[in-house]
């Protein structure tokens, strides 16, 4: 991730799994709630070069990653990052990634979004690991 500005304190890797293919908004799993509040200093989009999840899901092709969108909302539902294309974390065959501000985010407020869901299947998820603080108390 570039030159650290932000070193790495602490990071998570969530699945977004497919579950519906008529849906085109696919939410981070709501078990994630140690990510409720958290300030995002960078995060990953994992290409199929690690094809499989922790789950065992096949990761999404990246033909197919670089038509989708991220939203990244606080517990506000307030939008940070709205429908960032990920191909912009696109840099090289093995991964998406982009440095972030310590943007507040709730996970599971947040979602991709896909509308050519040609190729997706229900046996496929993204694969995201949040490099992140703690927000402060509110």
């Amino acid at each position: 991730m570039g030159s650290q500005q932000h070193p790495i304190k602490k990071s998570a890797t969530i699945e977004v799994p497919i579950t519906n293919l008529s849906a085109s908004q696919f939410q981070f799993t709501d078990n994630e709630t140690t990510l409720d509040n958290i300030r995002v200093v960078g995060m990953v989009v994992h290409t199929a070069n690690v094809a499989k999840t922790f789950n065992g899901k096949t990761v999404v092709p990246d033909a197919i990653q670089k038509k989708a969108f991220i939203t990244l909302n606080d517990k506000n539902s307030r939008q940070h990052l709205k429908r960032l294309p990920l191909e912009t974390f696109f840099l090289n065959a093995q991964l998406f990634r982009e440095e972030l501000a310590k943007l507040d985010v709730d996970v599971r407020k947040s979602f991709i979004e896909i509308n050519d869901k040609t190729g997706l299947t229900t046996d496929m998820a993204f694969l995201v690991t949040f490099f992140y603080e703690e927000a402060a108390a509110q």
